[in-house]
C-alpha cells in the first residue's frame, strides 16, 4: 500500500478514506486555549454527513416524518406545561419546534491515569429502555421513549476530545471548547440545518435542553462555586458554612443542613432566591444555553447514576451489608428485629428505593403525573428511612450510614418530582439527563485513544472513532437493538 515511514497511520486512514470506509464527516479548527487550530466535530457537520448518506433518519424519534413531527409537537407541549417559561419558547414558534429535536449535552472525563475531555450530544428521544420496551405499545408511545437503547455510536455523537495537559494548562480550554460549541448550536437552533428527508428538504433544528455529566465535570463546564467538594470534612467544621454544597439551592449554609429530609426541608425556601440564582464564580459559556430565567441553574441537571448508583446507593449497600455480617449466623429476621431496630429500616430502604427505580425505568421521556408521584413517594420514603439508620449508628457510636452531599441532589431530584406531579399531566424523567450510557460512551472513545500514537492522540482517535461509526451508519438500528 505504500506506506511512508513519516506517518503510517495518516497513509493507512487516508486509504481507508479512497476505499470509502470511513464516515466523510468534516472536521472544523478553532483556538482553543493555546492551540490556534484544534480539531472538533460539529452538530451541524455531523447531520450534513449523515445527509449526504441518506441516514439523517437515525437522529429522528420515529420512521416516519410525519409520525416525528407528531411525536417532537408532543414532546415541546409537555415541556411548556411544565416550564412555561423557558426561553426556547420565545425563540421558536410551535410550528418551527415541530421539527426541532431536543438534545442533551454531555460532558466527562475518560481514562483516569490520562484523561480525556469529551463533550457529546444526544437526542433526548430515542428507543426506550430494556423495561420500558416490555409495556404495551400504547403506553410506551403515550410516554415516549427515552434514548437508552441502540448502539452507543447511533445514540452519542461525539464532540469534541482533549488530552488534560490541553484544558489542565490552559485554564480557558474548557470555556473554548464549549463557546465554539455554542456558536454551533445556536445556529442549529436559529437557522437550523436544511437537509433532505424522505425525499423532501427541511429545517431541521437542534434546542439544547439540559447539560449532564458527573459533579466534577458540571462544577468545570458552569464554574460553580457551590459544590461537593465544599461539604465539611469533620464535625462541627466551619469552614464551609458560608459556601454551600449544592448550586440549586443555599444546602449547607450555615443554618441551612443539606442532610434535611423533611416534607418540606427547610433549603427548598431558598431555591428561588436572589443569592441561590448565582451558584458560579464567573460566567460560563453554557449559561447561555436557552433555560429557565427564573431557575437558570436547572440547565445543570443532577445524574441519578452518579447520585445513587456511584453514590449515595454504595454507601447503603456497603454499610447495611458490614451490619448484616454481625448477625449472619442468626436465622430469625424477627429475633433481629427485635435485637436492632436497624433491621426494619434498611428493609425498607431496600424496598423503597427497588420501586422507585423500577418505575423509572419503566417509564418513558415521560412519567404521568401518578407515576410521577409514587416514584416521589417511594425516593423519599428511602431518604428518610436512611437518615434514620444514620441516626441510629451515631447513637450506637458506629461509623455506618454517612450522609453525602449526593444524597442532597438525590433529595432535589425526588422533591422536584413530588411537586410537578402535583402541577401538570406529564412530567419530564429524570432518567433522561442519567448517565450510565454515556459513560460507556467516553469508555469507546477513550479505548481508541490508547490504541495511536501519542503524538497525534487526538486526531488519531478522531479517525478511529469515524471508521468504527461508518459501519453502523451504514447498519443503522436493525442490528444494534441492544446496548453495546
Amino acid at each position: 500500500m505504500g506506506l511512508t515511514r513519516h506517518d503510517p497511520a495518516r497513509t493507512s486512514f487516508r486509504a481507508l478514506d479512497d476505499a470509502g470506509l470511513r464516515l466523510p464527516v468534516q472536521l472544523s479548527f478553532n483556538k482553543v486555549g493555546d492551540t490556534a487550530r484544534y480539531p472538533w466535530f460539529k452538530l451541524t457537520s455531523m447531520v450534513k454527513c449523515l445527509e449526504e448518506l441518506d441516514r439523517v433518519n437515525l437522529l429522528l424519534p420515529a420512521q416516519s416524518w410525519e409520525q416525528s413531527q407528531e411525536m417532537l409537537g408532543t414532546y415541546w407541549a409537555r415541556f411548556r406545561s411544565q416550564y412555561p417559561t423557558h426561553e426556547v419558547f420565545g425563540l421558536l414558534t410551535m410550528e418551527e419546534l415541530q421539527m426541532a429535536l431536543p438534545i442533551k449535552l454531555h460532558g466527562d472525563e475518560g481514562k483516569k491515569k490520562s484523561p480525556l475531555m469529551l463533550l457529546s450530544w444526544q437526542p433526548v428521544l430515542g428507543r426506550g429502555t430494556s423495561k420500558s420496551v416490555q409495556q404495551p405499545l400504547e403506553v410506551q408511545n403515550a410516554a415516549q421513549k427515552l434514548n437508552l437503547l441502540g448502539s452507543l455510536l447511533l445514540t452519542r455523537w461525539l464532540l469534541f476530545a482533549a488530552l488534560k495537559e490541553t484544558y489542565s494548562e490552559c485554564p480557558s480550554a474548557l470555556d473554548d471548547a464549549m463557546a465554539m460549541v455554542l456558536e454551533d448550536l445556536n445556529f442549529a437552533c436559529h437557522t437550523g440545518v436544511a437537509v433532505n428527508l424522505f425525499g423532501q428538504s427541511r429545517r431541521l433544528r437542534f434546542v439544547a435542553v439540559s447539560v449532564k455529566g458527573d459533579w466534577p465535570f458540571l462544577i468545570e463546564a458552569a464554574h460553580l462555586e457551590r459544590h461537593f467538594r465544599r461539604a465539611p470534612k469533620r464535625e462541627r467544621s466551619d469552614m464551609c458554612s458560608n459556601l454551600g454544597v449544592c448550586h440549586l439551592c443555599l444546602g449547607g449554609y450555615q443554618g441551612i443542613p443539606y442532610e434535611d429530609f423533611a416534607e418540606v426541608p427547610q433549603w427548598e425556601q431558598t431555591m428561588q432566591s436572589a443569592a441561590a440564582m448565582v451558584p458560579w464564580h464567573s460566567e460560563s459559556p453554557w449559561h447561555s444555553l436557552p433555560s429557565l430565567p427564573s431557575f437558570r441553574p436547572w440547565t445543570f441537571r443532577p445524574d441519578i447514576f452518579h447520585n445513587f448508583h456511584l453514590g449515595h446507593g454504595r454507601y447503603f449497600v456497603s454499610s447495611a451489608l458490614e451490619w448484616l455480617e454481625d448477625w449472619l449466623t442468626d436465622d430469625m429476621v424477627a429475633e433481629l428485629s427485635q435485637q436492632d431496630r436497624r433491621v426494619a429500616f434498611i428493609a425498607l430502604g431496600v424496598q423503597s428505593m427497588n420501586a422507585a427505580l423500577r418505575l423509572l425505568y419503566r417509564g418513558g421521556a415521560w412519567l404521568a403525573a401518578a407515576d410521577s408521584a409514587s416514584i416521589a413517594f417511594f425516593g423519599l420514603e428511602h431518604l428518610r428511612a436512611y437518615k434514620k439508620l444514620a441516626q441510629l449508628s451515631i447513637d450506637a457510636r458506629e461509623p455506618r450510614f454517612p450522609i453525602h452531599c449526593k444524597a442532597h441532589m438525590l433529595n432535589h431530584t425526588f422533591r422536584f418530582l413530588e411537586l410537578w406531579a402535583q402541577q401538570v399531566e406529564w412530567v419530564e424523567n429524570p432518567l433522561a439527563d442519567s448517565c450510565q450510557i454515556d459513560e460507556s460512551f467516553v469508555g469507546v472513545i477513550s479505548r481508541f485513544s490508547r490504541r495511536v500514537s501519542p503524538r497525534m492522540t487526538i486526531l488519531r482517535t478522531y479517525d478511529l472513532y469515524v471508521t468504527a461509526l461508518r459501519d453502523r451508519v451504514h447498519q443503522g438500528h436493525d442490528d444494534a437493538s441492544v446496548l453495546e
